[in-house]
């Protein structure tokens, strides 16, 4: 898991929007943020129009995505579903996680209403106490 804080979420594109070909399948990660640095697989379809785009996007543009990411301090059974909003700005794209009926996943919870001061230090210490 990327911490947050260790890169900015703007800047010069720097390749880290990756086509991934793990094996027989392939995979296009473009890199994007929801307070921390996440990892979403898009459809190829979706990724090519993000790519062509980056230089000059499309405000309000946006694609259905999984983030891949394992986030230790949010464990989930899965991928998670998200939409990839454009940033102007040469920002990253945010990401969005997506509500079900039944919600019961504390990170779309925390990402929804926010959490508390309290609550990002009791984050941090489980990130950076692990054993």
């Amino acid at each position: 898991m990327q911490n947050p804080g260790d890169e900015p979420a703007s800047g010069p594109r720097t390749g880290e929007d990756v086509p991934c070909a793990p094996e027989r399948r392939r995979s296009f990660h473009p890199r994007g943020h929801g307070r921390i640095v996440v990892w979403v697989s898009l459809s190829k379809k979706s990724f090519d129009r993000h790519d062509e785009t980056f230089d000059d996007p499309v405000e309000g543009e946006g694609f259905f995505g999984w983030v891949c990411n394992d986030i230790d301090v949010y464990p989930y059974p899965s991928t998670r579903p998200a939409d990839v909003r454009v940033q102007l700005g040469n920002q990253r794209p945010k990401v969005i996680l997506h509500k079900r009926d039944s919600e019961d996943d504390p990170l779309v919870i925390d990402q929804t209403r926010g959490i508390s001061v309290a609550r990002a230090q009791e984050l941090a210490e489980q990130v950076l106490h692990r054993t």
